[in-house]
């Protein structure tokens, strides 16, 4: 694998993401899988900035399913006391014997 980086500072328009920016150079990264034997090279480019996109996605969807389970798990643990203290904070007071 071989990254060729090529950037330039000529004063131009660019539209990234279609937030418009005047006067600014850019760099573009270009990755290339090699053949040691042959030395041939295939731009791999898109194909690894797509696998990038589809691994940022999965650790988005993992990381939100553990943070509402590590929350639940907090809330079951803890409720109890919760909702002592919200009860306490309403003035809540509960009918004779329950």
């Amino acid at each position: 694998m071989v990254l060729e980086t090529d950037s330039t500072t000529t004063p131009g328009t660019m539209v990234v993401d279609n937030n418009v920016y005047s006067d600014v150079g850019f760099m573009a990264n270009t990755l290339y899988c090699v053949n040691v034997t042959s030395g041939s090279q295939r731009d791999v480019t898109e194909e690894t900035y797509n696998a990038f996109e589809k691994l940022k996605t999965r650790i988005g969807w993992w990381a939100t399913l553990a943070i509402f389970v590590v929350t639940m798990i907090l809330f079951l643990v803890f409720q109890p006391a919760l909702v002592k203290k919200i009860d306490r904070i309403i003035g809540y007071q509960p009918q004779d014997g329950k």
